[in-house]
């Protein structure tokens, strides 16, 4: 009688291959899980914390260079801070009186002065006397190229400057300063909250973000004076608490992760 080769896997066999098989599955699903977690986890912190350093960035560079005692820092207020912020410099290079307002052609040397921004002009009064120089303040009307040169034959930006009271006292060689008016806090755009700074017409642009909403305090100040004092009043300000957060991530699981960011800023006095 023949007897034939039995190949083949038992079933005992088949059973034990597929419970390794799935053991095995099992575990690199609950691997890839476990890293996609960790990545999501990773990529919400980073993303919050350059968020929270860009708008620190950004508030620290402003606050930094207005001056309190010039009378810069206009409003205060927990959630936002109202200031005049530089943003050109040059000097004058040729006066013209016989406009209305004065025009002053102006050799920019940082920054550009643009039309609506506020400006100080320096007018020296006379010049044999040192106690009656001052500082005065206008309103730009009109600003762009002039299309000419000044003496030293770099370009002239023109200017009319309103509002300047005596300016027949402007004279060549004069700086002057270019501002705007911002209003920094947090806005809400498309469901996100951004920092944000809004000009005096009402206008508002985003700066950075998103970040934490209102509920969650995204953008906060705080204000103190020389002794640590809380202060409510822009003139009593020596230094500025600014706190940020970040919105609540979702990472999974039913959890979220957020991140903060407490930044102090001595304003130049």
């Amino acid at each position: 009688m023949n007897v034939r080769d039995k190949r083949g896997f038992t079933l005992v066999e088949l059973i034990v291959v597929a419970v390794l098989g799935t053991v095995v599955l099992l575990a690199g699903y609950s691997t890839l899980v476990t890293n996609r977690r960790a990545y999501t986890v990773q990529r919400a912190r980073v993303q919050g914390q350059q968020t929270l350093r860009t708008s620190a960035d950004v508030l620290v560079g402003e606050l930094r260079e207005i001056s309190v005692d010039g009378g810069d820092l206009l409003s205060i207020g927990d959630d936002f801070v109202d200031v005049r912020a530089a943003r050109g410099f040059g000097f004058v290079c040729k006066v013209d009186y016989s406009q209305t307002p004065p025009l002053f052609r102006t050799r920019l040397l940082h920054g550009v002065i643009s039309a609506t921004d506020s400006a100080v002009v320096f007018a020296e009064n006379d010049p044999e006397l040192e106690d009656d120089d001052a500082w005065l303040s206008g309103h730009v009307t009109s600003a762009g190229p002039s299309g000419t040169s000044c003496p030293s034959g770099d370009p002239a930006w023109r200017l009319y400057v309103d509002d300047l009271g005596t300016a027949d006292s402007v004279r060549v060689g004069a700086q002057i300063r270019g501002f705007q008016r911002f209003t920094y806090g947090l806005r809400t755009l498309d469901g996100e909250s951004y920092l944000s700074r809004e000009r005096p017409d009402g206008t508002v642009e985003p700066v950075v973000g998103p970040l934490g909403g209102p509920s969650r305090q995204g953008v906060s100040f705080e204000y103190f004076d020389e002794t640590g004092a809380a202060v409510a009043a822009p003139a009593d300000v020596e230094w500025i608490r600014v706190v940020l957060r970040t919105p609540l991530y979702p990472v999974g699981g039913g959890r979220t992760i957020s991140d903060s960011l407490v930044v102090q800023v001595h304003p130049r006095n």
